[in-house]
């Protein structure tokens, strides 16, 4: 071995390779082995040499290696050096990089995480062993609901001096434990499911698209996991019979005529169906159910599957049932976290419409979701870090093309579109789950205070720039819109604030001032709900606003008049005294407010206390209020608050009668 040779060989004391033959297999044209000697040269004894700028080393030298461990060294013993001033905090250019990528993401769950963060200091992280909301309980039965829930908020009652005890013992949450008549779940033990008329007797064609015509127009709007093209083409296939997959989707049809049902009167079931609402209604709800038991829902993967389930769940809610829909919900979640809805879709290179309609049935998941935490009390489902997805697109229906091998969706609107009403439901949802999941701890009740006034202040300024500004109020399906979000801003401000009156716990905020403004402001809550069911009755639009029936409005108006019971001759205790007389009257004969009834409980018996009051000799002197129980007040009261309080309202006046209008920001 030459000189050269050797030089090579102590240059490199690991083993080496080489891109190119040595120079004698090179010239004779035979396979080497690329090694130094290589194996040719070895055997024969020849000299091995190679081309010194085609050598490549299986590894880096050791020098290269001792660096690497020197600078894990030393960047481990910085980061020792400066775990006392982090003080497990970030530094002001972590802080400052974080605030910049929210400020540049526009959604308004970065909105909800921006002002997380910017409270953080004030807001301090919940004890988990602190008490958090409330639990009835008697032997064998109990229910947690949340410490916000209207129904917890209440405990003072009994201890107004001078009322009957018997009659305002309503507050160790037992009646929560009463059970509800079994009106739900049937599809899960199909044979409890009662054999229904339209099993029978298969529903006519007429009948059908009037039913499917119903929901399309005027129950789909605030839906939306359905893809109307889609739907009316498999309606026809199934028709056709021609459906791969047509026994599910005639499941799914048996859904959809329930929910078309709703918006209809009884004058119109009667006249088309030649039976009242209420039995219609029963008679395709059991068949819907019986539908759903041929589905295996607990172990299915179909999507089509999950769809029908959301829309059974929705109809249960809307008709009333909001225990069983809540209790449904959870097998829902199950199941969409089964088949990944969960999960964005665009991670999976779905096609475009097959992202967008899982999209749209996660965020319909997290709504009914929240719906359950404000009307049943309880705790979220869902982890927010569980999920990914993001917001549905706001584009019409119409403009996607359902082919699985497309490769682009359509360009988001600015405008009003098909999505604009169920993405402003989406994004308030999100919001009004930050409030409701929010701390009540006495030491930080301002500062949360101030951080639900700030995100409700943002979110209404995102949604008006995003959604709101350009609706055509002239049109019904986009003022309709602005009228659902005025109603939704106005719940926040109950959920903020008429938690401050619990024990007194809201300090210098619960003033005798607000409490005032709660009443008024309950009372036009109510008022304007009523004037907009008769606004949009013509349009069959009204049942949505029965759906905005409020709680917290009614036991506001309640406790108010029996703790003040001087209310009572004012027009303002007038009209509240009216407001709730319908109320009662007319509860049992609507579906979604006839259900409950453990949740009524408390509500009547203050009203039959408040009653009682009024019998014993606590004679009201009638006011002059222009209206009557049909009827709209014109005299309402104008409610003007102070700018710096929780985004205001007024109620102005108008041949109409009250509405809630908002005041600007700036």
């Amino acid at each position: 071995m030459d000189s050269n040779a050797v030089e090579l060989q102590n240059s490199y004391e690991i083993s080496t390779t080489f891109e190119l033959p040595c120079t004698i297999c090179r010239r004779r044209k035979v396979r080497c082995s690329k090694t130094l000697p290589c194996n040719n040269c070895e055997r024969a004894g020849a000299p091995c040499s190679y081309d010194d700028a085609k050598r490549t080393s299986r590894r880096p030298p050791r020098h290269a290696e001792l660096s690497t461990r020197l600078a894990r060294v030393e960047s481990l013993v910085r980061s020792t050096s400066q775990h006392t001033k982090q003080s497990n905090s970030t530094t002001a250019s972590e802080r400052g990089s974080m605030d910049a990528a929210l400020e540049s993401d526009p959604t308004m769950e970065s909105l909800v995480k921006r002002l997380e963060h910017k409270h953080r200091s004030q807001l301090t992280t919940p004890d988990p062993n602190s008490k958090r909301g409330k639990l009835a309980y008697v032997e064998g039965s109990s229910r947690s609901i949340q410490t916000r829930f209207w129904a917890g908020l209440y405990e003072e009652v009994p201890s107004i001096r001078g009322l009957n005890p018997a009659v305002y013992k309503i507050l160790n949450l037992k009646y929560l434990l009463e059970e509800e008549q079994p009106s739900a779940l049937n599809f899960l033990f199909p044979e409890t499911i009662p054999t229904s008329l339209y099993e029978q007797t298969p529903i006519s064609q007429v009948h059908s698209d009037l039913l499917v015509r119903s929901f399309i127009q005027n129950v789909d709007p605030f839906l939306r996991i359905l893809h109307k093209p889609r739907l009316l083409l498999e309606l026809n296939y199934v028709r056709r019979g021609i459906l791969r997959d047509g026994d599910d989707f005639e499941c799914q049809l048996h859904v959809i005529y329930a929910l078309g049902t709703i918006p209809m009167t009884d004058d119109e079931c009667i006249f088309q169906f030649g039976v009242e609402k209420s039995i219609l209604m029963s008679n395709l709800k059991a068949a819907a159910e019986r539908a759903l038991s041929r589905l295996n829902i607990t172990s299915s993967h179909k999507i089509r599957s999950l769809q029908t389930l959301l829309l059974y769940i929705t109809l249960l809610f809307w008709t009333g049932n909001i225990t069983q829909a809540s209790g449904l919900l959870g097998l829902a979640v199950r199941f969409a976290q089964r088949v990944g809805i969960h999960k964005d879709g665009e991670r999976f290179k779905l096609s475009p419409w097959r992202v967008e309609m899982r999209r749209r049935m996660w965020h319909h998941i997290l709504l009914i979701d929240t719906w359950c935490m404000e009307h049943e009390g309880a705790e979220s489902m869902i982890l927010a870090e569980s999920s990914d997805n993001t917001l549905p697109q706001n584009s019409n229906d119409a403009s996607w093309d359902a082919c699985e091998f497309a490769l682009e969706g359509p360009t988001p609107s600015t405008q009003f579109t098909d999505m604009t009403g169920v993405l402003v439901q989406f994004e308030l949802a999100l919001v009004s789950r930050t409030i409701l999941e929010g701390s009540l701890a006495s030491g930080e009740i301002e500062a949360s205070f101030q951080f639900q006034k700030e995100l409700v202040s943002q979110a209404r300024e995102r949604l008006d720039a995003v959604y709101l500004r350009d609706l055509d109020v002239r049109q019904p399906s986009q003022k309709i819109i602005k009228d659902l979000t005025t109603l939704a801003y106005e719940r926040l401000f109950f959920a903020i604030h008429q938690p401050l009156f619990k024990h007194g716990q809201g300090g210098e905020l619960g003033t005798p001032e607000l409490r005032s403004e709660l009443f008024d402001r309950a009372i036009a809550y109510c008022e304007t709900v009523q004037r907009l069911q008769d606004e949009y009755a013509p349009h069959h639009l009204d049942w949505i606003f029965v759906r905005a029936f409020f709680w917290d409005s009614v036991a506001i108006m309640l406790t108010t008049l029996t703790r003040e019971h001087a209310h009572g001759s004012t027009a303002q205790g007038q009209r509240a005294y009216r407001r709730i007389e319908r109320l009662f009257q007319y509860r049992q004969s609507i579906d979604y407010l006839a259900g409950n009834g453990n949740l009524w409980k408390p509500l009547l018996q203050l009203w039959e206390g408040l009653q009682a009051l009024e019998n014993d000799g606590s004679e009201r002197h009638d006011v002059d209020v222009l209206g009557d129980l049909n009827g709209w007040p014109v005299d309402s009261v104008n409610l003007d608050f102070d700018i710096d309080s929780a985004f205001p309202f007024d109620v102005p006046m108008g041949s109409g009668g009250a509405d809630l209008a908002m005041h600007s920001l700036e």
